[in-house]
């Protein structure tokens, strides 16, 4: 699939609302995969477009050009997108207004979220997330433990 040749076609399907919304969210799985070709733009008209399955595609490509929106979705405890935008947010967003962004989501009742943002805090390994991951081991919801254990193993306790 990661074809060059096939973004023009993906994309457009991705684009179609008369195809199903879950196979056009698939599709856009793949797509954001390896479509580094799209421009802000482009993010900007799919993220305003009204079509959740293109809204959140465009989250998944956005980069610090559009870090206002990533951060303010990522920040939202309300937002169905969240995780979406705190995994978005994993690399080169490093700055401590970035951290406490991802750490606080450490501690959300979606698990979704919990599990992006202790992936998230895995990359840059902020002094102020061990505590929360360590909390996290204890978590009984499916996957979290887990990728706290794996979020750990980064840091030097």
């Amino acid at each position: 699939m990661e074809d060059y040749r096939a973004i023009r076609p993906l994309r457009s399907f991705i684009e179609d609302t008369r195809y199903p919304a879950d196979t056009r969210r698939e599709i856009a799985l793949t797509l954001s995969s390896f479509d580094l070709s799209t421009t802000s733009e482009q993010r900007l008209r799919w993220w305003t477009s009204g079509d959740a399955t293109l809204a959140e595609h465009a989250l998944r490509l956005m980069s610090s050009a559009e870090a206002e929106i990533l951060l303010q979705v990522a920040a939202d405890p309300g937002h169905s997108m969240r995780a979406t935008a705190i995994a978005s947010i994993e690399y080169r967003f490093e700055e401590p207004s970035h951290q406490l962004v991802k750490v606080s989501a450490l501690g959300s009742a979606d698990t979704e979220v919990c599990i992006a943002a202790a992936y998230a805090v895995s990359w840059d390994e902020p002094t102020i997330a061990e505590m929360p991951l360590r909390s996290m081991l204890k978590d009984r919801r499916d996957g979290v433990a887990r990728v706290a254990c794996y979020a750990l193993q980064y840091y030097p306790s």
